[in-house]
């Protein structure tokens, strides 16, 4: 997945014309500023006739947001948003894109954040993986062992396959 944002002008936006596109945060991570240029310069070349360069390019919006877990924000609140879960990916050793996708779908990973990938996406699966722990010892049967992964893990869908998160 992806962390994008369609940029456009909010003063054309507020006066009926809908101009702007698609950015790639990937590109721009850490860097605002060109983001910003960016748009503004294809703002600049699709100008409708009769509207004014400064007015058009003087507040920039971000109205549409793919990957990230926010609604409309600023370009800059944007690249801050996609560079803090790149630092996280780094610090935690998850995969960035899966906390994209993870965080966009409501979920928090943080440093308390358990994710084990699995291939099959079904409890025996992870029963099986967790089966080796010293946790599965501290349980006087199976059933009950498996209860309290039930209880704390969700099974979710992603790009990847699948994958079991635990925020407890």
């Amino acid at each position: 997945m992806e962390a994008q944002v369609w940029v456009g002008s909010l003063h054309l936006y507020n006066s009926g014309h809908l101009i702007g596109q698609w950015y790639d945060l990937e590109i721009y991570q850490d860097d605002a500023e060109s983001l910003e240029e960016d748009a503004k310069q294809y703002i600049i070349d699709n100008l409708p006739e009769g509207e004014c360069e400064g007015e058009a390019t003087e507040e920039l919006w971000c109205f549409d947001v793919e990957g990230l877990s926010c609604g409309e924000v600023s370009p800059s609140t944007a690249v801050e948003l996609y560079s803090e879960i790149m630092e996280k990916a780094d610090k935690l050793g998850y995969d960035a894109e899966l906390i994209l996708e993870l965080e966009s779908d409501g979920y928090t990973v943080d440093e308390h954040t358990c994710i084990v990938h699995t291939e099959k996406g079904d409890w025996c699966e992870l029963a099986d993986m967790m089966e080796e722990s010293e946790e599965a010892g501290r349980f006087a049967d199976y059933i009950d062992w498996e209860a309290m992964y039930k209880y704390n893990y969700d099974l979710i869908s992603v790009n990847s396959g699948y994958v079991f998160i635990c925020n407890h």
